[in-house]
């Protein structure tokens, strides 16, 4: 029996399956567990969700959501989607200027 090499997270596509990911991240003996908590992974925050126009999640979030949950990254604030106002969640925008370009 030949065993298949293990794939980095550097070496998946730039969108991959959750098998695929769950393989990197924890190896093909314990990828069947990690797809099982695959629901709960999904509401930690800056975990990626899966993108049905590619058929995967994105893997660089995957790679920097763990980069930020090992403590090898600082954690980054995200906008939420629809999300204009990148100052806070909260803060006033700042008033625009009246006068036009001549």
């Amino acid at each position: 029996m030949t065993r298949r090499k293990i794939r980095t997270l550097d070496e998946l596509p730039l969108f991959a399956t959750d098998r695929e990911i769950a393989e990197a991240v924890v190896g093909p003996e314990r990828a069947k567990q990690y797809l099982l908590s695959i629901k709960l992974l999904e509401k930690l925050p800056g975990f990626p969700p899966h993108d049905p126009a590619h058929g995967g999640r994105y893997v660089p979030a995957v790679k920097a959501f763990y980069d930020v949950r090992s403590g090898l990254s600082p954690a980054t604030l995200t906008r939420p989607a629809g999300q204009e106002n990148p100052a806070g969640w909260n803060a006033p925008r700042a008033p625009r200027s009246k006068m036009r370009p001549a």
